[in-house]
């Protein structure tokens, strides 16, 4: 895999200084052709989906969390093999999380490693190959996952991310909404 850093969501006054200094506020982030998501109050996953069936959910940090997220793994493997009968081994990015269930109890929930983590889901922002790299925009990717979830068995357990294209209508009250 490659040598990536997977980021917290933030603010844009909690940016670094050079982020903050190259685009100068929310609008110039929009300007730039950024996109907004929501940010759900969960756990960053990482869900490595294997052609082999050794699927894998990793937490921001590396740490293997696969036995409460298993349930996730196999919709998202249960979806491409529903797209197409052969695929190569993919990754889907996204937060593990409930609704209506506080930060703390999802953590505890996909922490605990039991198979009982159910009420977990998993909201989808990104479509990678395995190493993580690819010269696809993200739009295409983000299409990509769209189809992907389109096959999901269970509606509801697996969905994409809620995203508004920047550079529409006011960034900073889409980035509240959303």
């Amino acid at each position: 895999m490659s040598d990536i850093r997977i980021l917290k969501a933030v603010e844009f006054d909690k940016l670094s200084s050079a982020t903050k200094k190259c685009y100068g506020s929310v609008q110039g982030l929009r300007d730039a052709g950024w996109w907004l998501q929501r940010k759900y109050d969960g756990c960053f996953g990482m869900a490595v989906v294997s052609a082999v069936g050794k699927h894998r959910m990793l937490s921001r940090t590396g740490e293997d969390y696969t036995k409460s997220c298993q349930h996730i793994l196999d919709e998202l493997a249960a979806c491409a093999n529903e797209q197409s009968g052969g695929w190569d081994t993919f990754v889907v990015l996204g937060e593990v999380w409930s609704a209506g269930m506080l930060f703390k109890d999802i953590s505890g929930r996909f922490r605990q490693q039991r198979e009982v983590a159910r009420e977990l889901f998993f909201a989808c922002n990104d479509l990678l190959p395995e190493e993580l790299e690819t010269t696809l925009l993200y739009a295409e990717r983000f299409a990509d996952l769209e189809n992907l979830l389109a096959f999901r068995p269970v509606p509801g357990q697996l969905f994409p991310v809620d995203t508004d294209r920047a550079g529409t209508g006011d960034p900073e009250a889409a980035a509240r909404r959303l």
